[in-house]
C-alpha cells in the first residue's frame, strides 16, 4: 500500500472578525465557552447535557477534528469508541458500530443539521462523497445504540449527525491547500459575508489521492456548500444546500465474477428550508422541507464466462430521489417538565433498470409521528420518556418505537443512567 508525506498551507480568516453565537433557542445548543455540561440535541430533539440525554453520545467538536489529521469524515470516526473503520478499497470505505455492518451501512442512519443524507434503496453511505466539506464541519454527535423513538426504524444501530456553523461565524475568507505524494492534492476555499438581511457563507472543496499502489482506484471529490440565514422578529429562516460529485476508479483485487476496471462519476445533493418560530421564551415551531438527490453511474460490466453462450450484463447506474417534510413543536412547561411534538413524512423514489430488474421507477413513502418527554424530579433524579409510530408503505405496517430512561446524579461530576430503547430497520428497496 501506498505511504506518503503531506504538506499543508492554510490562510485563515483574512478578515479574521468571528461574530458571537446568535440568541439562544429552545432547539439549538450553543458553543459552550464555559465550564458549563456539554449540551446535545441529537439523542431526543431537545437540548439536553450530555451527562442527561437518553442515549449513550459521543461529541468530536472542531478543535478534536484538527488534531486528528483526518481528511475525510469517516476517519474522524475512528476516534469513536466501538466504531470500526475500513476501506475495502479506496473509494468504497466504510464504518461500522461494534462491527455489524459490511459495505452497506443499512443500519446507520447519517444527518446534515439533522436533516438526512442517505440511500434507502440500496442502504449505502458514500463516505467520499459527502455534500459538506470537513472544514466546514463543527461538531459532530455520535448516538451509540439506536435512535429509533426519535429518528425512525433506520435509527438501528447509530445516529451520526454532522453540525456544521452558523453563516455568522465565517465573515470574511479562509483557503487551505494541502499536497503530498500519493496523488495527494487538496484545495478548500470558504467566504461568508451579509447580503441585506441575509448571513450567507459559501463554500467550495476537493480532495482525493491515488489509493492503493498497483491498484485502479484514484478518486477525487469536489464538494460546494452553502449556508444562509435570515433573523426574523420571533425566529428564523435557515437556507442549507450541498452538491458533491466524486470520479472514482474500481477495480476488484478479488472479485467473484470476473470485471474489469472501470471509471465511474457520482453525485449527492441536498437543500434544505427550515422555519423556526418562537412563540414565547417556552413555545416554539419548527418546519422543514428537504430534498436529497443521489446519482450513480456505474456502467458496468459484461460477462459471457459465467453461463456459456449467455452475454451477462452488470449495470450499477441508479437515481434516486427523496422529498421530506416535518414540523416539531418544542413546549417547557416549567423547569421541571419539557417537550417535543414531531411529525414527520418522507417520499422516496428509486431508478434503476439493471439492478432492480424492472423498468418501472419503485417508490416509498413512509410518515410518522414521534414526541419526547423529560422531567426532572429534582437536582438529583432526571426521567426521560419518548416513542415514534412510523409506517411504511412498503410493509404497509405500523412500528411503535419506545424509549425509556432514568438517571441519577451521584454529584456534579458521576451519573447512573438506566435506559430501555428499541431498535428496527424498515426493509431497503
Amino acid at each position: 500500500m501506498k505511504t506518503g508525506v503531506v504538506w499543508l498551507f492554510s490562510l485563515i480568516a483574512l478578515f479574521p472578525a468571528r461574530l458571537p453565537a446568535g440568541d439562544h433557542s429552545l432547539t439549538e445548543p450553543q458553543v459552550d465557552q464555559s465550564t458549563e455540561p456539554l449540551v446535545v440535541l441529537t439523542p431526543s430533539r431537545l437540548p439536553q447535557p450530555l451527562d442527561e440525554s437518553a442515549s449513550a453520545v459521543t461529541v468530536i467538536d472542531r478543535a478534536m477534528i484538527e488534531a486528528s489529521g483526518a481528511r475525510r469524515l469517516v476517519d474522524v470516526l475512528r476516534l469513536v469508541p466501538g466504531f470500526a473503520v475500513g476501506i475495502k478499497i479506496n473509494s468504497l470505505p466504510t464504518a461500522a458500530y461494534h462491527g455489524l455492518n459490511d459495505e452497506y451501512a443499512r443500519r446507520t442512519l447519517l444527518l446534515i443539521n439533522g436533516q438526512r443524507i442517505f440511500q434507502y434503496a440500496r442502504g449505502v453511505i458514500t463516505w467520499n462523497n459527502l455534500p459538506v466539506p470537513l472544514e466546514n464541519v463543527e461538531r459532530i454527535e455520535i448516538i451509540r445504540g439506536p435512535d429509533a423513538a426519535a429518528y425512525g426504524s433506520n435509527a438501528l444501530q447509530a445516529v451520526i449527525n454532522i453540525q456544521t456553523g452558523s453563516p455568522s461565524e465565517y465573515k470574511g475568507a479562509s483557503t487551505r491547500l494541502t499536497g503530498g505524494t500519493a496523488g495527494i492534492h487538496d484545495a478548500f476555499l470558504r467566504y461568508g459575508g451579509r447580503l441585506g438581511n441575509l448571513d450567507y457563507m459559501v463554500s467550495a472543496s476537493s480532495t482525493g489521492e491515488d489509493g492503493y499502489e498497483d491498484v485502479y482506484d484514484t478518486r477525487r471529490n469536489n464538494v460546494f456548500s452553502f449556508i444562509g440565514e435570515i433573523p426574523l422578529a420571533s425566529g428564523e429562516i435557515q437556507l442549507q444546500a450541498g452538491f458533491a460529485r466524486g470520479q472514482n476508479q474500481l477495480q476488484h483485487p478479488e472479485p467473484v465474477v470476473q470485471a474489469p476496471s472501470r471509471e465511474f462519476p457520482e453525485t449527492n445533493h441536498y437543500q434544505t428550508l427550515r422555519w423556526r418560530h418562537a412563540l414565547d421564551p417556552d413555545t416554539e415551531w419548527t418546519a422543514t422541507l428537504s430534498h436529497n438527490l443521489f446519482t450513480y453511474r456505474d456502467r458496468g460490466f459484461t460477462n459471457d464466462r459465467i453461463i456459456p453462450g449467455v452475454i451477462l450484463n452488470f449495470d450499477y447506474t441508479i437515481d434516486e430521489e427523496r422529498y421530506e417534510a416535518d414540523i416539531q413543536y418544542f413546549r417547557r412547561f416549567s423547569e421541571q417538565l419539557r417537550s417535543v411534538l414531531s411529525v414527520g413524512y418522507y417520499h422516496e423514489m428509486v431508478y434503476s433498470p439493471y439492478y432492480f430488474n424492472t423498468e418501472n421507477t419503485l417508490d416509498n413513502t413512509v410518515s410518522w409521528i414521534g414526541g419526547h418527554v423529560e422531567y426532572r424530579l429534582n437536582s438529583a433524579w432526571i426521567f426521560n420518556f419518548g416513542s415514534l409510530l412510523e409506517h411504511s408503505s412498503l410493509t404497509d405496517s405500523w412500528l411503535w418505537l419506545p424509549r425509556a430512561s432514568a438517571h441519577y446524579h451521584l454529584d456534579d461530576r458521576q451519573t447512573l443512567r438506566l435506559s430501555y430503547a428499541t431498535g428496527s430497520r424498515q426493509p431497503t428497496l
